[in-house]
């Protein structure tokens, strides 16, 4: 696995509030980093629920992401069927 240096700009407070949470959990910054890219990679989108009000543009933004994500899926067959699904539900 090749390393690549990466720098990106914050905010100064919120470096330092999330310094100090990580911190508390025995972690650093450039791993915190990392385990979010992972699972970033992993799910094929952002790995936590994103909370606050959003802006038309945003929420259209985002909702075009699922839809092209549902569009993905189906295409590649990771879809259920009726009986399927009521399995999986266990009804």
């Amino acid at each position: 696995m090749s390393v690549v240096k990466l720098s990106i700009n914050t905010d100064a407070q919120l470096k330092e509030n999330a310094q100090k949470v990580l911190n508390g959990m025995q972690l650093n910054l450039t791993t915190y980093i990392n385990m979010a890219l992972d699972q970033l990679v992993k799910k094929n989108g952002v790995p936590f629920e994103i909370v606050g009000e959003m802006n038309k543009d945003q929420a259209t933004q985002l909702l075009k992401m699922e839809l092209a994500k549902a569009i993905d899926d189906i295409h590649d067959g990771k879809v259920l069927d009726e009986q399927q699904l009521a399995e999986r539900l266990g009804i």
